[in-house]
């Protein structure tokens, strides 16, 4: 059994893994990280499972993975800015069919051209916009 956690390194698989064995298997859940993209990238579901349970491993927000479905934690900041020990408050809750169905159409929409290149064109009619402003304010 566990080769099979072993062999599970992004979320998807981990969501997988659940979906096909259910609550039935010793291992009952995965701790995620989200996967280290460019800062112009934007990928809210792609997550890499962390090499082992040890809490020291996890980022600030982490996410928890079980046959029940996803966990987004968050560590507790009045607990870092009082001094107490750390705590984790889970923040939200998705079903593993709500998770899979918003992933999927996260990855249809930004794989669509206006989605995809949604940033440089704002750029370019803002560049745009103020080019046409200094002519404007040049010839007045």
């Amino acid at each position: 059994m566990w080769h099979l956690r072993n062999a599970i390194k992004t979320g998807e698989q981990a969501i997988s893994f659940f979906a096909k064995y259910g609550s039935n298997m010793p291992i009952k859940f995965l701790n995620c990280n989200r996967k280290v993209v460019g800062p112009s990238d934007f990928r809210p579901y792609d997550l890499i499972v962390t090499p082992s349970q040890d809490p020291k491993e996890l980022n600030q927000e982490y996410f928890t993975v079980s046959a029940q479905g996803v966990v987004q934690v968050f560590q507790d900041k009045n607990a870092l800015i009082i001094g107490a020990k750390k705590t984790h408050v889970p923040t939200e809750f998705l079903s593993l069919p709500e998770w899979m169905q918003q992933s999927t159409m996260f990855n249809v929409l930004t794989s669509m051209k206006f989605f995809k290149h949604y940033l440089f064109g704002k750029v370019f009619r803002l560049w745009k916009g103020n080019v046409r402003k200094r002519l404007y304010n040049r010839t007045r």
